[in-house]
């Protein structure tokens, strides 16, 4: 017998696997530098400017790719972004999506230290609210 697909099955099966999400997410901050033609995070660390446009490219990819679905599969998400080296987006991602209010509170301390070199893109990601 032929399987029959509803509206919806097809929207069970278009979701976004925490896989899927991670690639995306990875292709998101790829892009962002290259269009800001840096090659690593540090600009976007030391450079208000830089960080500004990164951060609203990351933000506009975050809305279309779904904050839900990022933040119900985080533990996942956060683990495959350390992995791959994605730690400035996982940064980012962990002080914006506010999820592990751990995390958040670790962060906003390590701020506060004036030796910090992310202190400043800490305090500004720590702005953003999705």
């Amino acid at each position: 017998m032929r399987k029959v697909h509803t509206f919806d099955s097809f929207l069970n099966e278009a979701k976004l696997t925490p896989a899927k999400i991670v690639a995306e997410l990875e292709d998101l901050d790829m892009i962002a530098k290259r269009s800001l033609k840096i090659n690593s995070s540090d600009p976007v660390y030391q450079n208000a400017a830089l960080r500004h446009a990164w951060t609203q490219q990351i933000v506009d990819g975050v809305k279309r790719i779904g904050v839900e679905d990022i933040k119900k599969n985080w533990k996942k998400i956060y683990s495959e972004l350390e992995e791959d080296n994605f730690h400035q987006l996982n940064l980012f991602l962990g002080l914006a999506l506010k999820v592990d209010s751990k995390f958040v509170e670790n962060y906003l301390n390590r701020s506060k230290n004036p030796l910090n070199s992310d202190a400043d893109a800490i305090r500004d990601f720590l702005k953003i609210d999705l």
